[in-house]
């Protein structure tokens, strides 16, 4: 299952087709490929940016989204 992701938020549509940005994966929109999900990006830059796809299925992903976490929590730490 591949969804749209920032880390913390995730991409859905609503029953009109705009785009929502939510925090239950359970509710995310999901996509058959990783060129589907990102062409959802590329048409729609200003809702979609810093998002990028991420298969819950993959391992590997996992261990990518937890190092830009704390990456990230390292960045808000130094700006302290």
């Amino acid at each position: 299952m591949i969804v749209l992701t920032n880390g913390q938020h995730y991409v859905t549509t609503d029953a009109s087709g705009k785009i929502k940005k939510i925090q239950d994966i359970e509710k995310a929109q999901t996509f058959s490929s990783c060129n589907v999900a990102m062409q959802k990006v590329i048409h729609n830059p200003k809702k979609c940016k810093g998002f990028f796809p991420y298969d819950t299925d993959d391992f590997m992903n996992d261990r990518l989204l937890i190092k830009m976490l704390l990456k990230d929590k390292k960045k808000k730490l130094y700006c302290l």
